[in-house]
């Protein structure tokens, strides 16, 4: 920050560094709980240390946080420079918007920020599974993850209901492995296969029990709703920015018979589509009470 000497001699704040203050919300700043900006999103993520993953950050909540470290720095500070003005004036929220715009150059991160090591950890809800040796290990910015599942890990735990009483009812033994195996990209939240899932039954056969129990598993803030028919809006696509898993719910069976369809190719294809945002791929599951083939040409 700049200093200015009175005329009485008395030395006080007369500027601050915007690029000094907006690095001061990066790792160096913050290390425990650092913030980055996506320009491909053009969002700001602060890691939660309370959560262990990145949470999207509006710019007003990041003015907020930078008026209050300056009057606290403020209030601690018992040198001899006047810091007056650097308590009222600068930590005013229009002063400082320039510093969040310098933010955006400053901490910025490439669009592949949050998609390192998704094959090789598991976000739980009491750490970081790794995969290797399946060894828990603490939650830690140097993840990268925006996301967590909604259920611990825990070595011991067994689901003989699940499959006894609703699984293996419905489905042999080819389906059970080949939905375990689906359900596998939907926990790392990457379609790796390229395939969607279409849940095929009768009313009442399980399809929405089966949803549910996924649904508490992957977390419900880790899953969104597509329609295909409003797949062209930029606005829809968009909305699945940092969703781990896209759900068709009751969809009619000839719902891949309109245009927009052709846009889940490129959702399961790991291909860039960029309409609001770029990179969107988690795994999609759709469901039908499979009175018609989903295929069937009206």
């Amino acid at each position: 920050m700049a200093l200015k000497q009175g005329r009485d001699g008395d030395v006080a704040v007369d500027d601050i560094s915007e690029d000094f203050f907006a690095g001061v919300l990066g790792e160096d700043g913050f290390p425990e709980m650092p913030t980055v900006f996506v320009g491909d999103e053009n969002r700001f993520y602060t890691y939660d240390p309370s959560e262990g993953h990145y949470r999207a950050q509006t710019e007003a909540s990041l003015l907020f946080r930078l008026s209050k470290m300056l009057r606290e720095c403020c209030e601690n500070y018992d040198g001899g420079v006047d810091v007056t003005k650097l308590a009222y004036r600068f930590s005013k929220t229009a002063s400082l918007a320039g510093v969040i715009k310098r933010a955006k150059g400053v901490l910025e991160v490439p669009g592949m920020f949050f998609d390192a090591n998704l094959v090789d950890f598991l976000p739980c809800t009491n750490g970081m599974l790794r995969l290797s040796d399946f060894k828990l290990l603490p939650f830690s910015p140097a993840f990268r993850r925006r996301n967590k599942l909604g259920i611990a890990y825990d070595p011991e735990a067994t689901c003989p209901r699940f499959l006894d009483q609703l699984m293996r009812p419905a489905l042999d033994e080819e389906d059970l492995e080949l939905l375990q195996r689906w359900c596998g990209q939907a926990l790392i939240g990457v379609n790796l296969a390229q395939v969607i899932l279409f849940l095929i039954g009768t009313p009442g056969g399980g399809k929405g029990t089966f949803i549910r129990i996924l649904n508490r598993i992957i977390g419900p803030e880790n899953m969104a709703t597509f329609r295909s028919a409003l797949l062209m809006n930029r606005f829809e696509i968009s909305g699945f920015v940092g969703k781990t898993l896209l759900y068709g719910a009751d969809v009619a069976p000839d719902f891949l018979n309109c245009s927009a369809a052709a846009v889940l190719k490129s959702l399961t294809g790991l291909r860039n589509i960029r309409q609001q945002t770029r990179r969107i791929f988690p795994p999609t599951a759709c469901e039908s009470d499979g009175s018609r083939s989903l295929m069937e040409n009206p």
